[in-house]
């Protein structure tokens, strides 16, 4: 709520998803877009946004 929406969308995958934020792509209407890496699936892009319980990520490829 209070706060720039991008870096609480990176916090949200840092901290709950556990993902390592390589660079933020860019914002696209209620979505942010960030390439993201983790262990198990390399590196990626990912979307995310604030719904009504919370963040949702969704994987782009």
């Amino acid at each position: 709520m209070f706060g720039d929406k991008r870096e609480q969308a990176r916090d949200f995958l840092v901290v709950k998803e556990g993902l390592d934020v390589k660079e933020f792509i860019r914002k696209s209407g209620d979505w942010y877009y960030f390439k993201v890496s983790s262990t198990w699936n390399g590196t990626h892009t990912v979307k995310v946004k604030e719904g009504f319980f919370g963040w949702v990520k969704e994987t782009v490829n």
